[in-house]
């Protein structure tokens, strides 16, 4: 089936509805003690930790689904139920981060979010909802039909930080063996464009890393490739390419090709990379770098 426009405002209605349930839930859980488990398959400190909040979030967030998902009959991807491929059958699913950036939650710091995404079998974002949760601030979009924050719409020329370029990234890209080597070539860039330097913004889940992107401009926010399995899953940027086309900026993989959120055989996004920037010059810059560096 092909969804309409009326289909699109309910389905996201419903999921605005589900990320403040599960947001009410996380705030409540945050004031107590939260109990850290671990779980395998990731490479990085973020994709290992777990707590019983993410787990409660994840139910609380498909209970509130389950009548709009049985209604369009919809497949289910979620971080933390294991990939029952009917992502591949239907004609949509809903892919779910019950929370996205764990790790300043267990800190107790800004920069979670809930993120639920209505996504096509053929990998394109339709509905992107991420809602900040200590902010209590939901950036949500409709593809074709524009975005928003805080139900007001999302003005991407709007500037945080005044003359400089704000590079928003995931804690792992620090660790990577040629970060020196892009802190320096972003810098040289932002200096040729008349700015006095680069502001890196790194504290905060991925989905909230783009989301913030889209009112500090000039922005970028990119992962590189990698061989290995790892660093972001569809669940990380479904909803957020949703808001950045939805803005007509560019997204796309650190080639410039379009993002595939709904790969076979895996839900890891690492063998092209990721590149949200608040201008096609910006994002042709990014690039060249990457293809000097790698």
């Amino acid at each position: 089936m092909k969804l309409n426009d009326t289909d699109l405002a309910d389905l996201s209605l419903a999921a605005l509805n589900a990320a403040e349930a599960a947001a009410s839930h996380i705030r409540l859980e945050s004031k107590g003690k939260i109990e850290v488990m671990r779980k395998e398959g990731g490479n990085t400190e973020a994709s290992q930790v777990l707590t019983g909040v993410d787990l409660a979030s994840e139910k609380i967030i498909l209970d509130s689904l389950q009548p709009a998902t049985e209604k369009y009959d919809l497949g289910i991807l979620t971080e933390e139920t294991e990939d029952d491929s009917s992502r591949h059958a239907a004609d949509y699913f809903w892919c779910i981060d019950p929370i996205d950036g764990t790790l300043p939650f267990i800190k107790g710091e800004p920069g979670y979010s809930v993120v639920i995404a209505l996504v096509s079998r053929g990998g394109v974002s339709q509905i992107g909802v991420i809602l900040d949760v200590v902010a209590g601030v939901p950036y949500h979009a409709i593809r074709g039909k524009g975005a928003f924050r805080g139900g007001e719409p999302i003005n991407p020329r709007e500037t945080n930080t005044p003359n400089q370029l704000s590079w928003f990234m995931d804690r792992s890209m620090a660790a990577q063996n040629n970060y020196e080597d892009w802190l320096a070539a972003l810098t040289e860039l932002a200096h040729a464009k008349g700015l006095d330097g680069v502001e890196i913004i790194n504290h905060a889940g991925a989905a909230l890393n783009a989301s913030w992107s889209t009112a500090a401009a000039p922005a970028v926010y990119f992962k590189c490739p990698k061989k290995e399995e790892g660093g972001g899953s569809v669940w990380d940027f479904a909803a957020s390419a949703c808001l950045y086309e939805a803005l007509g900026l560019p997204v796309s993989d650190m080639f410039g090709e379009p993002l595939n959120l709904n790969p076979d055989g895996s839900t890891f996004m690492n063998k092209g990379g990721l590149l949200y920037a608040l201008s096609p010059e910006w994002a042709e810059a990014v690039q060249a770098i990457h293809g000097r560096l790698g």
